[in-house]
Parts: C-alpha cells; structure tokens; sequence
C-alpha cells in the first residue's frame, strides 16, 4: 500500500486496554499499527511468537536428521564399512527420511 493511500486515524484507550493492546503486540510480534489494522479488518487469526519460536526448532531438529541421513549415506556408500551384525542402516536411513517428512508436515501445518 503506498504511503499516499494510508490514513492516520488516532485512538484513545484506557490504560487496561493499553495493557490488554501491548500484550498483544509482544505475543504477535506485530506493530501496535498492524495488529489493530488486522483485527479491525478481521484478517484471520493473529500470529503467534511461539508458534515461531516452535517452527524454529522443529526446523533445527529437521536440520540434524539431514545431516543424520547424510552421515548414513555417506557410510553406506563407504565399500570398507561393514555394520555390526543385526544392524539395519538402510532400515535406519528411511526412518530418517520418515521423521523428516513428518517434521515438514507439522512445520506447515503450524
């Protein structure tokens, strides 16, 4: 939106809702600008800053099970390596690939 379009509009508020409007913005992470701008226009829910501080991590574990799956891969096509007996790497290898996929899906749906 150009800045030419927008409109200053002010607002008065008692201290309780003041409070009530900080809050909101530190759970937000919106400006105190946009938040009101959303809520008057009723544009879907409003973020959340742990909902990022949550895809944060959950994309830190799916960076650990790549380098996981990496590491595997790397020793499966390693000719000299041979696995202790009764371990299943390929079976471990696509339980990396599982979990990955897993964590993708829950990463969108947040």
């Amino acid at each position: 939106m150009a800045a030419t379009n927008r409109k200053l509009v002010k607002s008065y508020f008692m201290p309780a809702e003041h409070a009530e409007l900080e809050r909101l913005v530190l759970q937000t992470g919106l400006s105190a600008s946009e938040l009101v701008r959303r809520l008057f226009v009723g544009r879907g829910p409003l973020p959340s800053v742990e909902n990022h501080q949550v895809v944060r991590d959950l994309m830190k574990i799916n960076a650990d099970l790549a380098r996981l799956g990496n590491l595997l891969k790397l020793t499966l096509d390693d000719s000299d390596f041979n696995p202790p007996a009764g371990v299943d790497l390929q079976g471990l290898f696509q339980d990396v690939r599982e979990a990955q996929q897993l964590l993708k899906a829950k990463i969108a749906n947040l």
